[in-house]
């Protein structure tokens, strides 16, 4: 079997606390075991980021570019379009939030945007406007 690139492994370990065959905890000393990860950067994916990601709720904290690149193509990969929409309306109020203070990371735009536009190939060409809705109902 091929190894798993570190990316891969994060999300996973995610995935499996996400949907409760890991505990927190036993996620949390996993990363930090298998990729010497700091505790405290497992702790905020596993438990502040990743789960807003996948149910399309504002986080504020944030991750590399290369991560988010990498979520959002495991999400689609294991989830579908259904739970990338989620994660992209998030992914936007997160940028839409560190525009606000400050932080314009240009380079997150354009993987949010490149994942909308694969999103419009792969879908519906609504699904642009089903991201606003969804964007406008969370901030209700």
């Amino acid at each position: 079997m091929a190894e798993l690139n570190p990316n891969r492994i994060i999300f996973n370990t995610a995935k499996k606390v996400y949907e409760g065959s890991l505990s927190k905890n036993d996620g949390i000393n996993n990363l930090v075991r298998e990729l010497n990860m700091n505790r405290g950067s497992a702790q905020m994916i596993i438990v502040q980021i990743f789960p807003k990601l996948l149910d399309g709720d504002q986080f504020t904290r944030t991750l590399s570019v290369d991560l988010f690149n990498s979520f959002l193509r495991f999400i689609l990969e294991d989830y579908g379009t259904e739970r990338l929409k989620n994660s992209l309306s998030a992914l936007k109020m997160h940028i839409d939030y560190i525009k606000e203070k400050g932080d314009a990371k240009i380079k997150l735009s354009k993987i949010y945007n490149r994942y909308l536009d694969d999103l419009s190939v792969l879908d519906e060409p609504s699904i642009i406007d089903e991201i606003e809705q969804s964007e406008i109902a969370n901030i209700l």
